[in-house]
């Protein structure tokens, strides 16, 4: 399956989203765009659905995707990322042109 284009962007805070999201897909195992716009149509939380080519656009244009659009995308993708659980992908969409992300990594498991 071909990645998804990248924007040309420069440095700073819509970059660092960009590829964070970036790399989130790949850790949710490079999902068609199909895939994540059903996921988003089968979560019931969600308000509304979207489609692929939205999807796509919020990888590959080089403006910061609608606040709720990118919430359910990174959402159905955290879903998606074996072993783990959405809430360990923590986004927070500072108002105006900062856009923050923090990751932090998921709790091991102990062994016994």
């Amino acid at each position: 399956m071909p990645r998804l284009r990248r924007p040309v962007l420069g440095e700073g805070p819509l970059k660092r989203l960009n590829n964070a999201l970036h790399e989130l897909h790949g850790r949710a195992h490079h999902l068609s765009l199909g895939r994540i716009a059903k996921e988003i149509k089968n979560e019931k939380s969600n308000r509304h659905q979207i489609s692929d080519e939205t999807v796509r656009r919020a990888f590959s244009n080089p403006q910061i995707p609608p606040q709720e659009n990118l919430l359910m995308i990174v959402d159905a993708l955290a879903r998606n990322v074996r072993g783990s659980t959405a809430d360990f992908v923590e986004e927070e969409c500072v108002t105006g042109s900062a856009v923050s992300c923090t990751r932090r990594t998921p709790p091991r498991k102990q062994q016994r």
